[in-house]
Order: structure tokens, then sequence, then C-alpha cells
């Protein structure tokens, strides 16, 4: 069975700053390695990458672009283990003939 790892927004030395998540670099179902950058987040004064936790599969995204995250926050979870790949694997439909 598949564990889920939460992804968070790290907290920051600086208070009262307010976080932006500004591009999910990775789509729900994709593989990721550990420590590889997956969401861009922006505050008033800098730039950041979250990369991730663990390697797995992009299992959820709870926070959109463009939304407002506080510090500590989980804004995804990551699929680890074996079977990982295969809960998100999306069905191929065939065209009929």
């Amino acid at each position: 069975m598949a564990k889920l790892i939460d992804i968070k927004l790290p907290e920051s030395d600086q208070e009262g700053t307010q976080s932006i998540l500004e591009n999910w670099l990775k789509s729900i179902g994709d593989r990721v390695e550990a420590h590889e950058p997956l969401v861009e987040v922006s505050t008033d004064k800098v730039s950041m990458e979250v990369a991730a936790p663990k390697a797995g599969v992009l299992q959820e995204i709870l926070i959109q672009s463009g939304q407002e995250i506080e510090p500590n926050a989980i804004i995804g979870r990551i699929a680890v283990g074996a079977d990982a790949a295969a809960k998100t694997s999306v069905p191929v439909k065939t065209p009929e003939k």
C-alpha cells in the first residue's frame, strides 16, 4: 500500500510576509525524485522553490496557483511505495471503431 507524505511550505524567519503559491512544476500523477523542485512560492521579499521531501508520485494538490499559504501548511501529498504509480494511473480510453 502506498504511503502519503505531506508536502509542506517551510516555516520562514520572515514573519508578517504573505506567501503566494505561484506555480506547480509537476502535475498529479507525475513521478518526483527526493529534493526535486515541485512548486514555486513568492513573498513580497523573496521567491523560492519547495522541493519534494521523498521520491514518489504526486498524488494530491491541496493549494492551487495564486492562493495564499501559511508557513508549515500542507500544500500537497506524494504517494511513496511500490504501488504508488498504480494508484495514480488514469485508464486510457481506446476509440470505438
